[in-house]
């Protein structure tokens, strides 16, 4: 309770509510008195003998009902009683002074009814006592105002001090019980959705790490659905099941992804795989066609062993010109002819080869549909022109 009571947001209440009490106090009290004096002298000898008499008798006839309701009718503001009550009437003890005081709410109000009031109490004497023959009436003091509380001001202060900290410390008191209640309300809610502090700042870490190894797609598809569970208030378990979907989903577009990968580098394995393989095999038919070459340009050029040459080479060589052809006939070398024949040779037994083969292999399986290592033999063979 102490430190409710001294804390400082309770001290700044007691304050500001201390000052507004305090001025809405004395607006509510503050009072206009508005005072004059009169001198009573006598003049006859009847007035005089009797002069105590006629002094009580202007003091006590302003307080009758009687000049109430006088005063009632021609001022149309206040009743009797508080035309009674705002009339103050004191003699300063037996001299002929006696001093009158109206109170009311505003300065001129005060005025006006004091100065009604003391012509109103000429004119009633006037019945009873001539002026200027029996008595003389003369104002001593003229009309003054002033401003003057209900309450003494130390009162004022001490009671606006003790409502301001009443009424901060049930303010403060009244807050923390809601705060309190606003809290534990926040907390079921949490508990209730499956979601605690903790669980936040672990999936703000998720989301980070996220942002960083997946694509932007699959983040928008998890937010997405936590902003429907928010909204439709789904519970803990439906969550943990759209995430779990959300990354299998991931795990399969990542897979996808790989296979797509694995794909692509085994076929350029084996395409090049497939040029080591075609390059090994021209050059091994080079090999074989230049060694044939070799033996067949030396037995056409050479028959014998002896290494006497033929009659052809031997006519080109003597320079005859029996069954030549024209002059202007461009003729080439008589070794690149004969090689142009062995490959063409060698081209026709290797299609005629393959073609054996691949009927063969149709009628061991008319049925069967090929698989797709027989797909890759084919394009590939399709690609070096073998088929």
């Amino acid at each position: 309770m102490q430190k409710k009571i001294l804390s400082p947001y309770t001290i700044i209440l007691t304050g500001v509510f201390t000052i507004a009490i305090f001025v809405a106090s004395v607006d509510m009290f503050r009072q206009h008195v508005s005072s004059a004096e009169i001198l009573i002298v006598p003049k006859s000898e009847r007035a005089t003998r009797n002069a105590k008499q006629i002094v009580e008798n202007y003091r006590v006839i302003p307080q009758t009902r009687v000049f109430a309701e006088a005063m009632i009718e021609k001022q149309q503001k206040k009743t009797a009683t508080q035309w009674q009550k705002n009339l103050t009437v004191k003699r300063n003890g037996d001299s002929g002074v006696i001093n009158f005081a109206i109170t009311a709410g505003t300065k001129e109000e005060s005025k006006e009814a004091l100065a009604l009031m003391l012509k109103t109490l000429v004119r009633t004497m006037d019945r009873y006592y001539k002026r200027d023959h029996d008595v003389q009436i003369a104002l001593t003091q003229k009309i003054s105002t002033e401003e003057v509380l209900k309450i003494p001001v130390f009162i004022l202060g001490t009671l606006s001090l003790l409502m301001g900290a009443l009424l901060a410390i049930m303010i403060n008191t009244i807050t923390e019980k809601l705060s309190k209640i606003f809290v534990k309300a926040m907390q079921k809610g949490l508990k209730e959705r499956g979601v605690s502090n903790q669980q936040k700042s672990h999936m703000s870490k998720m989301y980070h790490e996220w942002n960083l190894l997946y694509p932007r797609t699959t983040i928008h598809k998890k937010e997405q659905a936590q902003d429907d569970d928010q909204k439709i208030g789904l519970d803990e378990e439906e969550s943990r099941e759209t995430i779990k979907n959300t990354e299998k989903e991931e795990d399969l577009t990542i897979d996808q992804k790989n296979l797509e990968e694995n794909k692509k580098t085994t076929e350029t394995e084996e395409k090049e795989n497939d040029k080591e393989e075609i390059k090994e095999k021209k050059e091994v038919i080079i090999e074989k066609t230049t060694e044939e070459n070799k033996d067949i340009i030396e037995k056409e050029l050479f028959p014998d062993d002896r290494g006497n040459m033929s009659l052809g080479m031997r006519a080109i060589a003597l320079g005859g010109k029996k069954n030549t052809a024209p002059t202007n006939l461009p003729v080439g070398e008589p070794e690149d002819i004969l090689l142009a024949g062995i490959k063409q040779k060698q081209e026709v037994e290797n299609l005629t080869g393959v073609a054996k083969e691949a009927r063969q292999e149709e009628v061991k399986r008319p049925e069967e549909e090929p698989t797709q290592e027989e797909y890759k033999q084919r394009l590939n063979k399709l690609l070096k022109g073998e088929l």
